[in-house]
C-alpha cells in the first residue's frame, strides 16, 4: 500500500490502516536516516507507493519511471492529524492513482476549508 517516507509522523500508520491497510512507514525497515534511494529500492521490493513530502523524489520519479509510485504532499507544517485529514479526505482519488497503470506521480495539497 503506502510507505510514509521519514518526513511524516510514524503516528500516521495506526490512522491509516483503516484506508490503506499494510502501509509502513520507513522506520519499520530501519530505514529512519535511509537514503532517498534506499526508500525507492525499498518501496519496490515492498510493492509500496511512496507517500512524501520530499520534492525530491519528483525528479526520481519522472528519470527512473516507476515502480514505485510517488504521493507527494505538499503540506507545509502541518501538524499529524491536519496531514491525517488531508491523506483520507483525498482517499478516492489516492486509491484511482494506485490502481491506475499510466500513472507514476501524484501531487496533493491541503484541502481548502
Amino acid at each position: 500500500m503506502l510507505l510514509l517516507d521519514e518526513n511524516l509522523s510514524f503516528r500516521l500508520i495506526s490512522s491509516l490502516e483503516d484506508l490503506f491497510p499494510g502501509s509502513k512507514h520507513v522506520r519499520d525497515f530501519d530505514l529512519t536516516s535511509g537514503s532517498d534511494s534506499d526508500v525507492w529500492n525499498c518501496a519496490i521490493k515492498e510493492k509500496l507507493a511512496i507517500l512524501t513530502k520530499d520534492y525530491d523524489f519528483f525528479n526520481r520519479s519522472t528519470v527512473k519511471g516507476y515502480p514505485p509510485k510517488v504521493i507527494h504532499l505538499q503540506i507545509a507544517n502541518a501538524r499529524t492529524k491536519e496531514i491525517f485529514e488531508s491523506i483520507a479526505h483525498y482517499r478516492a482519488a489516492i486509491d484511482w492513482f494506485l490502481a491506475e497503470v499510466d500513472q507514476s506521480y501524484m501531487i496533493l495539497s491541503k484541502p481548502l476549508d
